[in-house]
């Protein structure tokens, strides 16, 4: 490994997410960590703008029955948990009420719960697209300057634009993975 190529180098990593899903440490790499700032501390600051978040009413999805293993929930029992009509339904009727007009990205449990929630906006008469992994890239860069402008009001993905994604402009997050 690179360490090895190098093993009197000093080695500094910065990450937001320290966290591995495999459930590892990064105690092999590094002897420390420092902790940034807190998002409320962020804010605070003016680097970042004050969130409004809302909740659907009624609780949301029943994840009782999701098993969860190293902190996450089960893939395939919690796309079954999200993927139901009344959930999606919810989010076009609560996003009319709350973030219409505003640049929006909604993050799906999987790539069939983010196109069946494109197909309740679409279904409503919003435009909306859908993007993941295998959308090639230029699609996807199209589709973020098209979000931005808002030629396209709605994007529902998958994974591909969870950590250090950058949209100025979005101002509106749908979180339908929990």
């Amino acid at each position: 490994d690179l360490f090895a190529l190098y093993p009197k180098a000093a080695v500094i990593g910065f990450t937001a997410t320290p966290v591995r899903y495999d459930g590892k440490g990064l105690g092999r790499y590094f002897d420390s960590m420092v902790n940034g700032p807190s998002v409320a501390e962020l804010t605070a600051d003016g680097y970042l703008v004050p969130a409004h978040v809302y909740r659907a009413p009624g609780g949301g999805p029943d994840l009782s029955q999701v098993a969860v293993s190293n902190g996450e929930y089960n893939k395939q029992q919690r796309a079954a948990a999200m993927n139901k009509a009344v959930l999606v339904g919810d989010i076009v009727e609560h996003w009319k009420q709350h973030g219409q007009g505003e640049p929006t990205v909604c993050f799906a449990t999987d790539i069939n719960h983010s196109k069946r929630i494109q197909e309740a906006f679409l279904a409503a008469g919003i435009r909306c697209e859908h993007a993941d992994a295998k959308t090639p890239s230029r699609v996807r860069e199209r589709l973020w300057e098209d979000l931005q402008d808002y030629r396209v009001p709605v994007v529902t993905s998958v994974g591909i634009i969870s950590y250090g994604w950058n949209a100025p402009r979005v101002s509106v997050a749908i979180d339908a993975a929990p």
